[in-house]
């Protein structure tokens, strides 16, 4: 789908995904268009928040406000730690290491009516 996105000549202001598709394969595709990322990443996730060594993104101590952390294979990205259902944190993860919990929250609510439409289909 990405790769008849960038032949049609998209240009999406950002990619928008939930965890099921924020692998690194798609990851790194979406870098190679020049296009930005806003994505849910598994608990698992391996990220290096000082510098020193790779923990699971659900040992890091990541702030609702955003966190600049490296991704293991993908770079530095800001990810947001989210107060999800039943006490759970969810995170999301944004190329763009500027973006504010208000663009964050924007870009959540678009991608939230997508997966509504997409269901109601």
């Amino acid at each position: 789908m990405l790769f008849k996105a960038e032949v049609a000549g998209f240009s999406p202001e950002y990619i928008l995904s939930d965890s099921r598709y924020s692998g690194l394969k798609n990851l790194k595709i979406i870098d190679s268009y020049g296009w930005h990322r806003l994505t849910r990443l598994k608990l698992n996730r391996l990220i290096n928040p000082d510098n020193t060594e790779n923990i699971p993104l659900s040992s890091a101590d990541i702030s609702e406000t955003g966190s600049a952390v490296h991704l293991k294979g993908c770079g530095f990205v800001r990810i947001f730690g989210i107060a999800g259902e039943k006490g759970r944190t969810e995170y999301q993860a944004a190329d763009n290491l500027d973006m504010d919990e208000f663009e964050r929250i924007r870009l959540s609510d678009f991608s939230r009516t997508i997966e509504e439409c997409h269901r109601g289909l």
